[in-house]
């Protein structure tokens, strides 16, 4: 009879470790939400709420997974802790076919510099088809107001009225004064007005290189406007994934904590029937204990993620919607040229580039600083009456320091090209890194879910032979961690796959920023 009744309990957790494999490759229904954690079908947990019912969680814990589940926002919490059926999530669906390559001309966003006084009006490119509908959106609203993109975009517009002064510098320049003369003076009033107008016509190309000096920071600040977007935007794509990543390792741990504590009540009738050793009972409350502290750390970094992210988008009510499925077809996308690509497409290279430029013309600044500037003059007072001439002007500094400041600025230059190249170097190695990384993840995925099954199925057999007494209680244990291992790696390979396929398509331009023309 006693045997009977182990079976019953052998035969419930074999059971529930099929019903966790087919909910590890089903997970349509989980559903996100940036100011929430949603742990079972019926039950949600509030960001103030998490440690007051984490217990209650412990003890409800799901053998399914509903298809339907849906979360409530972080302030529309209901008293009794209800599902909200009147949320309205949006369903994963396939976005239209990314821009190709033959469309795309390298340049990241809108060409600005006419219209920076006013304010940045742009969207977003139909994002690619891995590419989840809610991230596409969360990308698209954080990076509209970020404060970091309005200080960038602030910048952009203090760098156009700098160009505005330098080309100012062209036109004639008007100095006035009154000259205060004593009694003895031939001038009949004692305070007579001075004007001098000059005219710049010769300055040894200071001028022309100055105003291209500002132009080229303007770009450079334009650039930076850019690069800010896009840091941004990344950030998104990593919350998201992080808590994409999380909430499906919750799901298997729950899953798998559950199994551990069948198993418990299990070897604990068992070791009253004195038919096992107690042994067997305290390692099984110790495996147990483990699952749960990782179940405490990961339900940690999901909620710290779901805190980034609503800070990012600014709403706490934001709605992420269900966690996307991994289709390999879309995320074995064509990497061949996405190191090109990613290069000619780089604002932190379109940057440091125009840095460089504004340190080549420094030098001529500092240079045309050297030659004295020649200039139409026109001058009037009381005492000498009106003239109108040419003359040179010439401001030296003390000893050789003009000398000393142009090859002061050379080497600055030299260095403004350096970092070019090392910007250039870096990013080809980051975005090899990350292709390489988004195809091993494809092979993971493929080969760790023929191991996740096979791992199933072994738990399952020698919780049957366990009960044959074919197999010790350890085999059994490390058979259901084993199981747990190649879910966790197949979700990690899933998930990593797909936001390398973001990362990617963000740093290579194949998603990028669309110029709004109705701001022209």
């Amino acid at each position: 009879m006693n045997s009977v009744n182990d079976y019953s309990c052998m035969t419930a957790v074999g059971q529930s470790a099929r019903a966790s494999r087919r909910r590890a490759t089903v997970m349509t229904g989980r559903v996100l939400s940036a100011g929430l954690i949603a742990l079972t079908p019926t039950t949600i947990l509030s960001a103030q709420t998490y440690d007051a019912y984490m217990p209650k969680l412990n003890q409800a814990l799901p053998q399914t997974i509903d298809p339907a589940t849906e979360v409530l926002p972080l302030t529309d919490m209901s008293s009794d802790m209800s599902m909200d059926d009147g949320a309205d999530l949006a369903p994963v669906t396939d976005s239209s076919s990314a821009q190709s390559a033959s469309d795309r001309d390298g340049v990241y966003g809108p060409v600005i510099a006419p219209d920076v006084g006013g304010s940045p009006r742009f969207s977003w490119s139909e994002p690619p088809p891995s590419t989840p509908p809610a991230l596409a959106e969360a990308i698209a609203i954080a990076t509209e107001k970020d404060p970091s993109v309005v200080a960038a975009w602030q910048s952009a517009r203090a760098s156009l009225q700098d160009v505005k002064g330098a080309k100012w510098l062209r036109f004639p320049a008007l100095s006035t004064g009154f000259v205060f003369y004593d009694r003895s003076s031939p001038i009949t009033e004692q305070l007579a007005p001075s004007v001098l107008v000059q005219l710049p016509l010769w300055s040894g190309g200071r001028l022309k290189a100055n105003i291209k000096r500002a132009e080229a920071i303007e770009q450079s600040a334009i650039a930076n406007w850019r690069e800010v977007i896009l840091d941004v935007a990344q950030q998104v794509s990593d919350s998201y994934y992080s808590i994409v990543l999380s909430t499906r390792l919750e799901a298997l741990y729950k899953d798998s904590l559950l199994a551990h504590q069948r198993l418990v009540e299990t070897i604990r009738r068992r070791v009253d029937q004195e038919i096992s050793p107690d042994a067997d009972l305290q390692l099984a409350r110790s495996r147990a204990a483990q699952i749960e502290q990782e179940l405490t750390g990961i339900s940690a970094q999901r909620l710290a993620s779901l805190r980034t992210l609503a800070e990012l988008v600014r709403d706490a009510n934001y709605r992420i919607g269900p966690v996307p499925v991994f289709i390999p077809a879309k995320a074995a996308q064509n990497w061949d040229n996405v190191v090109a690509e990613a290069v000619a497409f780089s604002p932190t290279r379109e940057r440091l580039q125009y840095t460089a430029d504004a340190a080549q013309n420094a030098i001529k600044v500092s240079r045309g600083a050297i030659f004295p500037q020649l200039n139409a003059q026109y001058s009037y007072s009381d005492f000498v009456g009106s003239r109108f001439g040419v003359g040179l002007q010439l401001q030296t500094a003390n000893g050789l320091s003009q000398f000393s400041a142009v090859s002061a600025a050379t080497s600055r230059a030299r260095e403004a090209t350096q970092q070019v190249g090392l910007a250039v170097r870096r990013l080809k190695q980051n975005v090899e890194v990350q292709r390489v990384t988004q195809e091993a993840a494809v092979r993971r995925a493929q080969v760790s879910e023929v191991a996740s099954e096979t791992a199933g199925r072994v738990s399952e057999s020698y919780v049957r032979q366990f009960i044959a007494g074919r197999r010790s209680w350890l085999d059994v244990l490390n058979s259901l961690r084993e199981h747990l291992a190649n879910q966790s790696s197949l979700t990690q390979a899933e998930v990593g796959a797909q936001s390398a396929a973001t990362r990617l398509n963000l740093v290579s331009g194949r998603w990028r920023l669309v110029h709004d023309d109705s701001q022209k």
